[in-house]
């Protein structure tokens, strides 16, 4: 696996040169695919989260639990409260595993979970590694999401800091082009009845997720205040453009969430999460689009003031679903997630 990635030839200018440096994570031999598991709780009052929350962390807890589990909150368009807890593991066999011995399963299918004012929702990939790129700073302390159950963090590479790096840096797009699956599209339909139901999302091969974070904690005086009043602006802007104009940007569900400590306290932290129909609509937005561009040339700004010496820490992790993925919604109001924009069908169908 690691040779693959590091014998790649597809930068774009042979003598490219990145403006700084960042680093690509690196895993163990025996690692294949990586399970990411979105578990999100959902109330229009926020009280109503804690206790089905409480039960989630303490499955996540339990023996056999991921390697990595980050938490994030979010309000909706609908005005929801959503906690979300984001786990990792490097072996599809220890999830399956931790999914019985928990008691996660059955509580999770329990009739009980579709009553009451509480929805939960589940996006559980499976991903292999050669549909898998991430890129953060060089440093054991700044890395994020995946990155941090990974074996080697931010090894150099060159495939960074130009349009078209993000699918350099995936082994498996130097002979699949990520096309979007047949007859995928998205457009107006009428919204499921969700309330009370356990709902599954068919969702299209080769979705691109990308989750894209920002880290302000160390950010101090000219950096932090040129972070806080210019760029952060701009990335919401940004992720506001996606959240809105879904048929325009192909763009199914885009989170912009605020990071949580495990305990639940607020942290200077941001990520985007955000689902497009393929590679393509992310590169395109992100190439083509003025909210990203803006985003874009703002960061390569702060650069220069900072000398490169920056402690804003941006990365990302983009991954190319290619099935065996589960998109599961138990009693959330009908714009949760990929619910407004592909087939749905009860649980068990």
């Amino acid at each position: 696996m690691t040779s693959e990635i590091e014998t790649r030839t597809r930068v774009r200018a042979p003598d490219w040169e990145p403006p700084y440096p960042a680093g690509s994570s690196r895993f163990d031999a025996d690692v294949t695919t990586v399970v990411m598991c979105y578990l999100g709780v959902q109330a229009a009052d926020e009280a109503d989260l804690a206790a089905p929350l409480d039960c989630l962390r303490g499955f996540l807890a339990a023996e056999g639990g991921p390697d990595h589990l980050d938490r994030a909150r979010i309000l909706d368009t609908a005005q929801h409260h959503n906690e979300v807890l984001i786990a990792y593991w490097l072996d599809p066999a220890h999830f399956a595993a931790w999914r019985t011995a928990s008691c996660f399963d059955s509580w999770w299918r329990d009739p009980a979970r579709m009553q009451g004012a509480t929805g939960l929702w589940l996006e559980c990939l499976q991903v292999p590694l050669t549909r898998l790129e991430t890129i953060a700073p060089i440093s054991r302390k700044y890395q994020y999401g995946v990155a941090r159950a990974a074996t080697n963090h931010g090894e150099p590479v060159r495939e960074h800091g130009y349009f078209g790096s993000m699918r350099d840096r995936i082994p498996a797009s130097g002979t699949d082009a990520f096309a979007p699956a047949d007859g995928a599209a998205l457009a107006p339909r009428s919204l499921p009845d969700s309330h009370g139901r356990r709902l599954v999302v068919q969702a299209p091969k080769n979705l691109a997720l990308i989750r894209s974070g920002q880290d302000w904690t160390g950010c101090r005086d000219a950096e932090r205040t040129m972070y806080v009043d210019t760029i952060h602006p701009l990335l919401e802007t940004g992720m506001a453009y996606l959240r809105d104009n879904p048929v325009e940007s192909g763009c199914a569900s885009c989170r912009f969430m605020t990071e949580a400590a495990p305990d639940g306290e607020s942290r200077t932290a941001t990520f985007g999460l955000a689902y497009f129909l393929s590679l393509g609509h992310l590169e395109q937005w992100a190439s083509h689009h003025p909210t990203h561009l803006a985003i874009f040339r703002s960061f390569h700004a702060l650069m220069r003031l900072t000398n490169a010496t920056n402690k804003l820490k941006l990365w990302h992790e983009v991954s190319v679903l290619g099935g065996g993925d589960r998109f599961e919604y138990v009693n959330c109001h009908p714009r949760t997630g990929l619910l407004p924009w592909f087939p749905s069908r009860p649980a068990g169908d």
